[in-house]
């Protein structure tokens, strides 16, 4: 009888620790609110190296902008574009986040206006993009940021943008982050 009642109390503990649990790392997503996006689609792709897109979601944002994208398991490290509309931001995850939150407003969303949070390596990209657009960081000092990651998805995708894809002049850059990103990340295809 006493192991009875002891077992009846640690599963109570233990059911009433389970249910408060946020249900965020048990269920990943990608989710935030989007103002003035009420009824417009929302989609989740993953950037596949060199030139293609695989879609991992997408739904359609509530009336007031939010949206949620449940995903079978956490965002891999990689590349990725949220579409809202026909507004886009793209960002790298370099960790496994349970949920990423972007919040913003559609009319200047692919400006990076945003605030994204969930995942370092994103949030830094969003921060680079926006010194980049509102020019408090220009060109040169952008890739000095590269040269100084140690996160090579986020230096993969800010080398790109500067470079606008056109990584020619950056080959041994470009080469050392891919070496950065095969021991990172060893199995991957973007290295």
């Amino acid at each position: 009888m006493r192991f009875f009642i002891v077992f009846v109390a640690i599963a109570g503990i233990a059911a009433m620790f389970t249910t408060g649990c946020d249900t965020a790392s048990q269920n990943p997503s990608v989710e935030g609110v989007i103002q003035n996006a009420g009824g417009l689609q929302v989609i989740l792709e993953r950037t596949e190296l060199p030139n293609s897109r695989k879609t991992l979601g997408k739904t359609e944002a509530g009336a007031d902008g939010s949206f949620s994208i449940p995903l079978e398991k956490s965002l891999e490290p990689g590349l990725y574009q949220l579409s809202v509309g026909a507004k886009r931001i793209g960002f790298p995850i370099d960790d496994s986040p349970a949920t990423l939150t972007i919040n913003g407003n559609i009319s200047t969303l692919d400006r990076y206006e945003a605030e994204v949070s969930g995942s370092p390596s994103a949030v830094e990209f969003a921060a680079s993009m926006q010194g980049l657009i509102n020019q408090t960081m220009d060109a040169p000092a952008a890739l000095q940021a590269v040269k100084g990651s140690s996160n090579p998805y986020y230096a993969l995708n800010l080398l790109l943008t500067v470079t606008q894809g056109q990584i020619a002049g950056q080959l041994p850059l470009f080469k050392e982050i891919s070496t950065k990103l095969a021991a990172a990340h060893p199995g991957s295809t973007d290295a």
